[in-house]
């Protein structure tokens, strides 16, 4: 059978170790660093004084002072700067992973990756039985240095191996599943049906966590400390000061030229106005794929547009989630 593979090279691993690395991050991170169970994979965002994102990151813990977490490539520098900041008063230490291979492997259905799963001989790592609980699973294979991450949908795996080997390099593997390789826009049309944010240069530092919809991605506890930027996270979930939601769109024909952080327009009655900001998007052959960024009272029957390619008509694609407002 084909199994999709797609190359993460625009992503880095990032380690964060020492005695004091869960305390560092917990009053850096929107999410509560003391529940995190180490065979589960996580999202959280790191946020600036202001509470609004610089980067949504995808962070596991393997050991008490060991975590790990997965972040778009451009956004690295600046993000990292950040975190480490007050580094120099913890013992904590901070190492880009460089020498790994990042691949997406995209199933067509649970079966699939299941037989994956019994053809690698993977285990979780408490060697808990995992096969009716694939979602955000971390499953390893000593014998190859990979580490699996489930996706929440249980039909995508992150495949992070050791010394840049290929994720089929198991002969199984390879009399069972056959390569294909496709580009990131497969990648990223997941991410953008799925409902998980796509923080980037263009938009770093623009919007609160609530804006991008972590609250309903388990992304943001509302119980545990202080962290940079907290106090502007809870002032929007008591106070209701939050107006806006993370929205995915699917329309048919080809885009091009399209900016991101740019706006798309909204159909009112016969007219047409411009909203929002447009976080990311992905063309699969005629589907296109918007992630956008606008008001949180919008219907859902409502569409849209770009403005300089009015003949593509979108429309709102339901998420696998509710969004709380």
């Amino acid at each position: 059978m084909n199994l999709n593979i797609c190359n993460l090279d625009d992503y880095k691993l990032i380690q964060v170790s020492g005695l004091e690395a869960k305390k560092y991050l917990q009053g850096q991170l929107t999410l509560d660093m003391d529940n995190l169970a180490t065979d589960r994979h996580y999202l959280t965002a790191h946020c600036d004084p202001k509470g609004k994102v610089y980067a949504v990151l995808r962070i596991w813990q393997i050991r008490e002072d060991v975590f790990y977490y997965l972040i778009p490539s451009n956004l690295l520098e600046k993000q990292l700067t950040e975190l480490k900041k007050y580094a120099v008063f913890s013992k904590v230490s901070f190492t880009v992973m460089d020498d790994i291979l990042l691949n997406a492997l995209l199933f067509n259905d649970k079966a699939s990756i299941e037989q994956f799963i019994l053809k690698n001989n993977l285990k979780s790592l408490l060697e808990k039985d995992i096969s009716h609980n694939l979602s955000r699973s971390i499953l390893i294979n000593l014998e190859h240095n990979t580490t699996y991450l489930i996706l929440e949908d249980e039909l995508t795996i992150i495949s992070i191996t050791g010394n840049k080997q290929d994720p089929l390099i198991n002969t199984e593997n390879q009399s069972v599943f056959k390569r294909v390789n496709v580009p990131s826009s497969y990648w990223y049309s997941k991410l953008i049906i799925r409902g998980e944010p796509l923080i980037t240069n263009e938009t770093t530092q623009q919007f609160i966590p609530q804006a991008l919809n972590l609250q309903s991605l388990d992304a943001i506890s509302f119980t545990k400390g202080c962290y940079t930027g907290q106090e502007m996270v809870a002032r929007a979930k008591y106070r209701g000061a939050n107006k806006r939601a993370l929205y995915s769109l699917i329309g048919k024909g080809k885009i091009s030229n399209l900016e991101i952080g740019s706006s798309v327009e909204i159909q009112l009655e016969d007219n047409w106005r411009e909203t929002g900001a447009i976080l990311a998007y992905s063309q699969i052959e005629e589907e296109v794929y918007l992630q956008v960024v606008m008001s949180n009272s919008i219907q859902k029957e409502t569409l849209f547009r770009l403005p300089n390619q009015p003949q593509i008509i979108f429309s709102i694609l339901p998420l696998p989630y509710e969004i709380e407002i």
